[in-house]
């Protein structure tokens, strides 16, 4: 993964937690110890990284949610097939 989308993947967590601290009711649609997957409508490269870091979860059968971000606001896609 290149410096980039990492920065990108890092920013993307800390926004959503800040999201999640004034939205509690968010927190259950995210199962006990689910993979988060973060997405940006229309980025279609970072959403393809971050889809290639979920082929693991797959393999482990872990439960992926999609989290994805369209401008100020967040969607849930819990949980979505890898």
């Amino acid at each position: 993964m290149s410096e980039q989308f990492i920065k990108k993947n890092i920013k993307l967590s800390l926004e959503f937690g800040r999201y999640l601290s004034g939205n509690p009711v968010l927190f259950r649609k995210i199962p006990n110890k689910g993979i988060l997957v973060f997405t940006i409508k229309g980025d279609k490269c970072f959403n393809k990284s971050s889809w290639s870091l979920a082929e693991s979860a797959k393999a482990k059968k872990n439960k992926v949610v999609e989290v994805q971000k369209r401008g100020s606001k967040w969607e849930i896609f819990s949980p979505v097939m890898v």
